[in-house]
């Protein structure tokens, strides 16, 4: 695991926080706790944020509103800070963030103060694309080998409040964003990079940014350490030469065969796909994990989170026998690829996690019955060529019935399936995401499936992927009269 000597603000030291999200105020709890009194900036007007750690430490200075960064300026150059703490979704190179790390300030956010402080080994799961998923099958896998789990980061609850009851002996599982990976000075020494494309753009400016921000979980590490590559993702695959960790890549398609326990380059083959099963390969021996009909997830993209998962946890001790126990009985995280409703043969899927297009791709690979899609949200700068290329081939084959577009998207999906030979009569564009809920209901036959895959985020209507997804099923299930929850 790599080290970096460990470093926390100290009391009488100048702390800013930028936003007062869910992470930033479990950060602030911590801070004080230990003596320490950080200033509050956040943009939203005071009486919609939560207010607790002020509560706390009344004398702690708030600014709200759409100027707080020209005051947290002010403020800095009137009395520099020591930290600045800023919110995961934030953009770091806002000119006050620059000027302030360019006067002295120590840029840090909440994981990764978490993973310079924590004493645990930490397993660091990150790629553009089925995190959450992989890390709820991680940590089921490593609870039946007995020890004691954390699991945190962009999923769950955050941990930085936990770090004094996280033993040397327990496990710590991290999902790791773009956001909490690029400003990280120290990584987990067991770590995933599941796959790599193009996301998130509208916050770090261009793919190079955000492709960088990944990487620093490959860079950080030492030798000792273990990197875990999917060897079917040619950009995760070239983050091996940037590692100095032990390499191990798995290959759920199967193009990589477990004969010689090597890919071509020469790096240990830990997993991969051989005939209809999902194969572990054990210091040289091959071990069946499951066959892969039998995986209780759809798609490819979910037999590689799986095997991944698994290869992580052999490596702590998960025994596949156990592996295979925790996955009889394994409940996929809502909203993605979550089969919910079903009526007059017609079934329904929220798919809402998927913003980006390649995640929307996925879906439409994973399913083969005629699809009533709905797609659009908040536009995140993202291309749709390719996506309006795979729903051209899927129409041609039959499998789309109809394609509803909302959101602030809309107009630019349109034109990408246009210019990808989508035919007019199946594209239609409504106003709200609630007309497109009632038209894909409408559109939909015995048969058919009606998939909630946006491939945008959800800013422009809703909190977040989750609360999209909520109100769809509830929608769905209020239109077909399904009194099930």
């Amino acid at each position: 695991m790599s080290h970096v000597p460990a470093a926390m603000p100290r009391p009488g030291q100048r702390i800013a926080l930028m936003g007062l999200g869910v992470s930033n105020l479990a950060l602030a709890r911590f801070l004080l706790r230990h003596g320490v009194r950080p200033h509050y900036y956040d943009r939203k007007c005071a009486r919609s944020l939560d207010l607790t750690p002020l509560k706390e430490d009344p004398k702690g200075r708030l600014v709200a509103g759409a100027d707080y960064l020209d005051r947290f300026r002010e403020d800095h150059r009137a009395r520099p800070f020591d930290w600045v703490f800023v919110t995961p979704g934030m953009p770091k190179q806002l000119p006050a963030l620059r000027e302030a790390r360019a006067s002295g300030a120590q840029l840090s956010g909440e994981m990764a103060l978490f993973m310079q402080l924590c004493a645990a080994p930490m397993i660091g799961v990150t790629g553009s694309a089925g995190k959450t998923t992989t890390v709820s099958l991680l940590a089921g896998f490593l609870e039946e080998t007995g020890r004691r789990l954390w699991v945190g980061g962009n999923v769950g609850q955050p941990l930085i409040e936990h770090l004094g009851d996280i033993a040397s002996g327990d496990l710590v599982v991290l999902e790791l964003s773009s956001f909490q990976l690029e400003l990280a000075n120290r990584v987990p020494g067991s770590a995933a990079v599941l796959n790599l494309f193009p996301d998130h753009l509208d916050v770090h400016g261009d793919v190079d940014s955000y492709y960088r921000a990944k990487s620093r979980l490959v860079i950080g590490q030492q030798a000792g350490d273990l990197l875990l590559l999917n060897g079917d993702c040619p950009r995760t695959r070239r983050l091996a030469d940037a590692s100095a960790a032990r390499v191990r890549v798995y290959s759920p398609s199967g193009n990589e065969h477990g004969a010689s326990g090597r890919t071509r380059e020469g790096y240990a083959l830990a997993g991969y796909s051989r005939s209809g099963w999902l194969m572990l390969n054990r210091d040289g021996e091959e071990d069946p994990l499951v066959a892969e009909d039998a995986v209780p997830l759809r798609g490819q993209h979910n037999r590689a989170n799986l095997l991944a998962a698994a290869i992580l946890a052999a490596d702590f001790g998960a025994s596949t026998r156990g592996m295979r126990n925790r996955l009889s009985r394994y409940v996929p995280p809502p909203h993605r690829m979550e089969d919910f409703a079903e009526k007059g043969g017609i079934r329904y899927i929220d798919d809402s996690i998927a913003t980006s297009p390649l995640r929307t791709t996925a879906a439409l690979e994973a399913l083969a019955e005629p699809l009533v899609l709905i797609l659009g949200g908040y536009d995140k700068g993202m291309s749709f060529a390719e996506l309006a290329r795979r729903i051209a081939n899927a129409q041609q084959e039959g499998r789309i019935r109809g394609v509803i577009l909302t959101g602030d998207a809309a107009s630019r999906i349109d034109k990408a399936l246009e210019r990808g030979g989508v035919g007019p009569h199946i594209r239609l564009t409504v106003p709200t995401f609630d007309d497109a809920v009632r038209q894909a209901v409408c559109m939909a036959r015995h048969g058919d499936t009606v998939l909630l895959s946006p491939g945008c985020a959800s800013f422009d209507a809703f909190e977040n992927y989750r609360a999209r997804g909520v109100y769809f099923k509830r929608i769905v299930r209020e239109l077909i009269g399904d009194e099930s929850r």
